[in-house]
């Protein structure tokens, strides 16, 4: 059960006082709770009805200090969040992470809800506790339109977060290449990585992350080299590091690393690396592309992990979520499907479709479970026929066997909605 703490107007109030005025002002912690559920649900009548019963619920929290306003921005309930602002909600609020809620609909593409929020004087360069900018949160899940809109608004293209990342070093690394050419179209410095640093293909890893601490490019002495890379969950189980995690929607999650010893590591979160929600009703999320990071102070490091999910039925995470780290039971048949499906270069729903494949099993009416809403209402399947095709594909190219899946059962069904092409003849021809 979350906790929820109203907005108490004396500053000499004791935490403790603040506690018993707020537990009378809503009743029980659970309807403080119903607010939440309402606004990321979208439901605009049930929200009018609650902030006319306590209007102080607009200022509520949850345990990682998420408000209504983040929940309806993330969940792109555009009415929501309008009376939401009307009720005075705080257009730049901040959970514990940092995030505001333009940070919140950034990374899931909500336009409507970004304008709307930019129309309130929204900070479009409102910095989170990892130094991400919204703009970079919008790129790291290749939302261009939203990154359009953010630069349009006065964000700072080059504005790079705590590693020295900036926007269009993340589209290079996570190869939304539209967004990267919109960045460089805006003025962003051309390079991939930060000041004095390797660019991640050279350093040989999807995405390399290294601090700004690190002096120079001399290599230290032999004795303080960074040990080969280990893999995270191996380092975890050691006790040789500390992580933190966070959601980021369908396609990313962001992991915090420092490490606990004085000598330096070299931290490697493999492809098929399982992040586990803390949050039954939250999905799972599996890594699709490998990343390393290397360690050489006692400082916390972040890198924006490339993901899909892999529990269909469950909610999307959002900034709020927390995760474990475990070896995903699926791992070896990702290992050997994500290098083909990362060198195919197919979009994130071909991507997510190809996952679920693999980690779910699923057929093509499972895969309809993810949606596309317009102002809260479902306009249709995100992946179709052509992206299940090409998931499909990908899979039998990587020398698994894609008739042993339950979605093999589907391909008549799958046929019907394939335009001519090369997909469509393979299928064809699959005895």
């Amino acid at each position: 059960m979350n906790r929820c703490f109203s907005r108490l107007y004396h500053p000499s109030i004791s935490r403790r006082a603040a506690v018993t005025l707020v537990a009378l002002a809503c009743s029980t912690l659970a309807f403080c709770g119903e607010i939440h559920e309402a606004a990321k649900n979208g439901d605009l009548e049930k929200v009018k009805a609650l902030l006319k019963g306590n209007p102080d619920l607009v200022f509520s929290i949850d345990n990682n200090g998420v408000t209504p306003l983040h929940r309806a921005a993330f969940n792109g309930h555009k009415d929501v969040a309008k009376l939401l602002l009307a009720s005075k909600a705080e257009v730049d609020a901040r959970t514990k992470g940092g995030v505001t809620p333009l940070g919140m609909a950034a990374v899931k593409g909500q336009k409507d809800v970004a304008e709307l929020l930019l129309a309130r004087k929204a900070d479009a360069n409102a910095k989170d506790n990892s130094g991400a900018t919204p703009l970079l949160l919008a790129v790291t899940t290749g939302e261009r339109d939203l990154a359009e809109l953010l630069l349009a608004n006065g964000a700072d293209v080059n504005a790079a977060n705590n590693n020295g990342e900036t926007p269009l070093r993340r589209a290079v690394s996570h190869r939304h290449e539209d967004v990267a050419e919109l960045l460089r179209q805006h003025g962003a410095a051309d390079h991939t990585a930060p000041p004095g640093k390797p660019d991640a293909e050279t350093a040989g890893t999807t995405t390399a992350v290294q601090t700004s601490s690190i002096p120079s490019l001399s290599p230290p002495p032999q004795a303080n080299r960074a040990t080969p890379p280990d893999d995270i969950v191996n380092l975890l189980a050691e006790g040789k590091i500390e992580v933190k995690t966070a959601g980021g929607g369908i396609r990313s999650v962001e992991v915090q690393v420092r490490k606990k010893g004085s000598d330096p590591l070299t931290v490697k979160i493999p492809v098929g690396t399982f992040f586990v929600s803390a949050n039954a009703s939250s999905q799972n999320m599996v890594t699709t592309s490998g990343n390393e990071m290397s360690l050489s102070d006692d400082q916390w490091h972040t890198v924006s992990v490339a993901t899909a999910c892999a529990n269909r039925p469950k909610h999307i995470p959002d900034g709020g979520d927390r995760f474990s780290i475990q070896r995903s039971p699926n791992q070896k048949e990702l290992a050997t499907l994500m290098p083909v499906l990362d060198k195919a270069n197919v979009d994130y729903k071909t991507r997510q479709a190809a996952v679920w494949i693999a980690t779910d099993n699923a057929n093509y009416a499972a895969l309809g479970i993810l949606v596309a809403s317009r102002n809260g209402v479902r306009v249709g399947r995100v992946i179709n026929e052509a992206e299940v095709a090409e998931a499909m594909k990908i899979y039998d190219e990587a020398g698994l066997n894609i008739k042993r899946k339950a979605i093999w059962l589907d391909r008549k069904q799958i046929l019907l909605g394939l335009q001519d092409g090369d997909v469509k003849r393979w299928l064809e021809k699959m005895p």
